[in-house]
């Protein structure tokens, strides 16, 4: 009997190694599945998202798995805050190709490795408790919706990770059948009312009606400080105007000596042409309009105690500069004061018939005014 068993040893050793042996070298080996993660930095990186895919198949690593699978994630910036996600699964008879959107990087690495998860083993994930139904049938592949319009929270390792709408699951039969190829999606059209940064349109304001008046003191164009009256009118935009005024300077007298009485006494009258860029503060209730203008009229004068007096008019053409504030008390009411230096083209001179000057107007002066506007 001894003998007999240390003949059989030897030749099950021998069987165990012959060709035709149960562990023959020979068999066919499938090629192993692959997994590839192509993020900007600043991602989780393939390392982290490998190894969440691994803890969703149950802790078995990728490499270990086999089939002619192969499975690319790539997450791209498609704006400010908000994140492309492109998750492509390869067999040799489909690609199938599948588009997220989210808000953070990290989501959609999470989704990422949930989608490899699903394409590499379908049968670990019941598809009607991922929808949050109750315990029912497995399902054998679940389809997430093409394009998803964002993912707001990360899923949590704990928890079922959320999904989108039902899609109808095939049957055996189908699912066994080669998927059709998905074509590559674009970024989602953007609605009619959004634009970059998530900001509407600006809407092209049209232009409104501007009236006004106001009264100050000008000096340099007659003599001594001179009251003075302003009327305008004109077009308003938001941050700009464009108005059309009139104005007069009351009687302002000027004499050559107390004890005769000799002298002139002359007014003023002129129209202008203005255009202001209207900056604003506190939320629009606090303008401060910039201007320039050009100026044309006349100062008209009549002469005094004389034994013969004439009355004439000589021409003023002056440009002027105006900065002010206006204060708006109500969206159509505003109250304001302005500044007004000028600088006069032309200077008009008065004087006798034997040249005596009565008045000369000056180079430049400076006018102060207060008033009010009404839009419409």
């Amino acid at each position: 009997m001894l003998r007999r068993v240390r003949v059989l040893v030897p030749l099950l050793a021998a069987l165990a190694t012959s060709p035709g042996s149960l562990a023959s070298a020979d068999a066919p080996e499938q090629e192993a599945v692959t997994f590839r993660w192509e993020a900007p930095t600043g991602c989780p990186t393939a390392r982290t998202v490998r190894a969440r895919v691994d803890a969703l198949l149950g802790g078995t690593p990728i490499e270990h798995r086999r089939g002619p699978l192969s499975v690319v994630a790539r997450v791209r910036r498609a704006a400010p805050g908000r994140w492309s996600l492109q998750v492509s699964t390869m067999t040799p008879g489909a690609t199938r190709v599948r588009d997220l959107v989210g808000p953070d990087c990290s989501v959609l690495a999470e989704a990422a490795a949930l989608l490899a998860a699903m394409a590499i083993d379908p049968a670990l994930f019941d598809v009607s408790q991922v929808a949050g139904e109750g315990a029912g049938t497995r399902r054998q592949e679940a389809v997430v919706p093409v394009p998803a319009p964002a993912v707001r929270t990360p899923a949590r390792p704990e928890a079922p990770a959320p999904a989108g709408p039902e899609v109808p699951v095939r049957s055996p039969s189908e699912a066994a059948a080669p998927a059709r190829p998905v074509p590559e999606r674009g970024p989602p059209r953007r609605a009619a009312s959004e634009t970059r940064g998530g900001k509407a349109p600006r809407l092209r304001q049209r232009a409104g009606a501007v009236l006004g008046v106001s009264v100050g003191a000008d000096y340099g164009a007659l003599p001594g400080v001179a009251p003075v009256l302003r009327a305008w009118a004109g077009a308003a935009w938001p941050h700009a105007r464009l108005v059309a005024a009139v104005q007069y300077g009351a009687l302002r007298r000027t004499r050559l000596d107390g004890a005769s009485g000799r002298g002139a006494d002359l007014q003023q009258v002129f129209a202008a042409v203005r255009g202001c860029g209207v900056p604003t503060a506190s939320g629009g209730r606090l303008e401060i309009p910039l201007c320039g203008a050009f100026e044309a009229g006349a100062l008209v004068g009549r002469g005094v105690g004389f034994a013969v007096t004439r009355r004439g008019a000589l021409p003023w053409l002056a440009l002027s500069l105006r900065a002010g504030v206006v204060g708006r008390v109500h969206p159509r009411l505003g109250l304001g004061l302005w500044i007004e230096p000028w600088l006069s083209l032309v200077r008009a001179t008065f004087h006798t018939d034997d040249a005596t000057v009565l008045w000369r107007s000056r180079r430049a002066g400076v006018r102060g005014l207060g008033g009010l506007e009404v839009r419409f």
